[in-house]
């Protein structure tokens, strides 16, 4: 996403919505909104830092990262 965001730029993006990405159980997922940890990034998809890393970047060029917080939906891990 991060060699993207010239290109994001080019299009006039200022709002980039990203879901799900925090971390779900395994194999019992549905499809990524049954969170158990808003703390973690799926390792699929990267780590904490690699997000907080985006967002800074994404900042930088006009463009805000918006992530779903979906509490009413989370798992029981």
């Amino acid at each position: 996403v991060r060699a993207r965001i010239p290109y994001f730029q080019e299009l006039g993006l200022t709002y980039l919505h990203l879901m799900p990405l925090f971390r779900a159980p395994e194999g019992n997922s549905d499809g990524g909104y049954a969170v158990s940890s808003y703390r973690e990034v799926n390792p699929a998809l990267g780590t904490m830092a690699e997000l907080a890393k985006l967002a800074r970047q994404l900042r930088e060029a006009g463009i805000s990262l918006v992530l779903d917080f979906v509490f009413n939906n989370t798992s029981d891990e």
